[in-house]
């Protein structure tokens, strides 16, 4: 049977990449047949692919996938998809990207596939990246901070895939980088991972700790993640509940 989860964020520069990369990694080193897709991505060089959220995720899966593969639309403006579409005189086409993914699910047992910045991101005049989840037919992990204000604004993430009926299998909170104050940050990261158990029906997991290893090496960084409880817990419940 051939799976798939689409990993969406409470905004942008949560940490899906990262949770994507690191979920990637650990099951394919437990036997999985791993693809990755990233439909959009904005700011994305293509003179220096290996700072790019689509190589990493190439590399995090080993998939062996060419980068149009893991990103069919990629857009060296690093502001919103349907502006830096516009910009270059592109139109993102949704049922293209449904397309593509459907041949990747053809290719491997699992297809996890991240998304562009928050859940109502407009990727076209009318469609957000939530109308894309649903044309995907994929249930969600949501992907948010474990800081004050983190609540917010996974409660309103979690009311609006609610609204339209999609599933949310998980959600997984992330450490900022470490602080100055580490005792408030360590309060502040308990009372948020607390509201969010008490208010939000799907499993909460983490919160994950920063890695200090991004700091220096990617690769080190995604190596040290995937071995944190979260992750490992995260692709447990994938396999429980999608197979």
């Amino acid at each position: 049977m051939r799976n798939g989860l689409f990993i969406t964020g409470t905004g942008t520069g949560v940490g899906k990449t990262v949770i994507t990369a690191a979920l990637a990694r650990y099951m394919q080193e437990r036997g999985c047949d791993i693809g990755v897709m990233k439909p959009i991505e904005t700011g994305s060089s293509q003179d220096e692919p290996p700072s790019s959220d689509a190589y990493r995720l190439r590399q995090a899966s080993r998939s062996g996938q060419s980068l149009d593969s893991v990103c069919p639309y990629r857009f060296p403006d690093p502001i919103a998809p349907l502006a830096a579409a516009h910009r270059r005189g592109k139109t993102i086409d949704l049922f293209s990207i449904q397309t593509h993914y459907r041949r990747l699910q053809d290719q491997f047992e699992w297809v996890l596939v991240e998304g562009v910045g928050g859940l109502m991101v407009p990727l076209t005049k009318q469609e957000t990246v939530r109308d894309l989840i649903q044309l995907l037919d994929l249930p969600c992990l949501v992907v948010g901070h474990a800081t004050l204000g983190g609540v917010n604004h996974l409660l309103l993430t979690l009311e609006a895939l609610e609204n339209v009926h999609i599933q949310v299998l998980a959600i997984i909170l992330i450490q900022c980088e470490a602080s100055t104050n580490q005792d408030i940050q360590n309060l502040q990261m308990a009372s948020t991972i607390d509201l969010a158990r008490t208010l939000s029906k799907p499993p909460v997991l983490g919160p994950l700790r920063y890695v200090e290893a991004f700091n220096r090496d990617w690769e080190e960084g995604i190596n040290r993640l995937q071995h944190q409880d979260a992750i490992k817990n995260l692709a447990d419940l994938l396999m429980q509940r999608l197979t």
